[in-house]
């Protein structure tokens, strides 16, 4: 028998109470910071040039 649960990543739709609704908001909200290893990964040729 197989069951069908679809994977997290396949989902479209997360229902979040108000307080989880504040605190991704809280979340998205925040200054971005600098990143200075992953900036210096991304400006390097990768392996296939």
């Amino acid at each position: 028998m197989t069951t069908a649960i679809p994977a997290k990543s396949e989902r479209t739709e997360f229902e979040l109470t108000g307080a989880q609704w504040n605190e991704l908001q809280a979340a998205l909200d925040r200054p971005v910071r600098a990143k200075p290893k992953l900036e210096k990964l991304l400006s390097e040729p990768g392996l296939l040039g």
